[in-house]
């Protein structure tokens, strides 16, 4: 992919958002294993559960989760947690085309940010939905 945006319905298989440029991917349900391989840049949000190997060799780029994967990635390091400013304006992009899709956005107000992959120059990010009632 390299530039746009894709919004899935329902779950996706093994390696979601392989080798994206740029652009923006947003999967409701569940995706498999290596969601973000090889990742250049661009965002993509998993509104389920998410397969191992998160982000395995990723650059650049965001992964938003909205459930912590079973394992984390060796290659990634936890950065601390942080309140999202994007999120509203992510949020009134994706309304323009589908306004359900957005509300669910709101999980991500808080998250907890994981950096790397450490192994290709760590400026790739995971931000994992802190879920505050």
């Amino acid at each position: 992919m390299n530039d746009g945006v894709i919004q899935i319905g329902e779950s996706t298989g093994n390696r979601t958002g392989e080798r994206m440029r740029r652009g923006l991917i947003i999967v409701a349900e569940n995706t498999g294993a290596q969601t973000g391989a090889r990742m250049i840049a661009g965002t993509v949000i998993v509104l389920g559960t998410c397969g191992p190997q998160v982000g395995l060799s990723m650059r650049r780029g965001s992964i938003l989760l909205a459930k912590a994967p079973v394992t984390m990635t060796s290659t990634f390091n936890e950065c601390g947690e942080f309140e999202l400013s994007i999120i509203p304006i992510i949020r009134q992009y994706i309304g323009d085309f589908n306004k359900i899709l957005a509300r669910s956005l709101d999980i991500f107000k808080y998250t907890r940010r994981w950096c790397g992959d450490i192994a290709y120059g760590g400026k790739g990010e995971l931000l994992i939905a802190d879920r505050r009632d």
